[in-house]
């Protein structure tokens, strides 16, 4: 039997069976480099006082020519980016210099309206940045950033491999199965959507409609539409039937004893 009660903008998960207990954040999102591509994906749902669910929350925001994702308190997050929209939005900036400035100017704010209220029970709130160095060159790099509350909203640069934000467990290890470097970018549409539902049929934390955004090199980020969506969610629960199939008609006499 699982059971949810809010603690601050945390939520408490326990497992009586298992006896498991953590904290957890209500949301998932992905952020993936593919071939000429950065796919973000993410859920839609979260906590409504006191007592129910929202599916129908946006976490993922285009900002020019970048894409940004907001993690744990949404409220908190729309306000930091409202109260800094120039910073966001008006100026412009390139990636590495938004993050820098995203960094600066969360960090202070969130210190500023917490001050208050020790560091290890303040509102939890992530970002994600992603988008390209827009340089007019063959070289016009793909670059994602995590921001996290804990380490002051220190811009962290990603490497090659994907990034996470909240209920990451499964999508972490779906992603050591089936994730390459040279993925194209059709595929990591399809696993990003996969990872976001496979969640939810494990983690009730996760849920709602599924948001993917593709962001390219050479124009502005494409949000995909809820029908195309569906269609790649269709697509993607025949694989999980196809695996099954595989188990179910596996031939054990086929396999060489040692």
């Amino acid at each position: 039997m699982r059971e949810f009660e809010e603690f601050g903008r945390f939520e408490i998960y326990s497992n009586k069976e298992s006896g498991l207990c953590g904290v957890k954040t209500m949301t998932l999102i992905t952020a993936m480099k593919a071939e000429n591509s950065i796919i973000m994906a993410s859920d839609s749902r979260t906590y409504v006082d006191p007592s129910g669910y929202n599916d129908n929350q946006k976490k993922l925001f285009i900002i020019n020519n970048f894409v940004i994702g907001i993690i744990g308190d949404g409220e908190i997050g729309l306000s930091l980016m409202r109260t800094h929209k120039k910073t966001l939005i008006d100026d412009n900036f390139p990636i590495d210099l938004l993050a820098k400035n995203i960094a600066g100017k969360f960090s202070e704010s969130y210190g500023t309206w917490f001050s208050k209220i020790p560091i290890n029970k303040r509102p939890n709130i992530n970002f994600i940045l992603a988008g390209y160095t827009n340089e007019k060159t063959p070289n016009n790099e793909a670059i994602i950033y995590s921001f996290d509350h804990k380490k002051e909203f220190c811009p962290c640069l990603a490497a090659e491999n994907p990034v996470f934000g909240g209920c990451l467990q499964y999508a972490t290890y779906l992603c050591s199965k089936y994730y390459s470097l040279n993925i194209s970018p059709k595929k990591a549409v399809h696993l990003s959507a996969y990872l976001i539902t496979e969640t939810a049929s494990r983690e009730l934390l996760v849920g709602g409609k599924v948001h993917i955004i593709e962001i390219l090199p050479t124009k502005p980020p494409e949000e995909l539409g809820d029908v195309e969506i569906n269609k790649i969610i269709l697509a993607n629960n025949s694989f999980n039937t196809n695996i099954q199939n595989v188990f179910n008609n596996f031939n054990t006499s086929s396999v060489v004893q040692t």
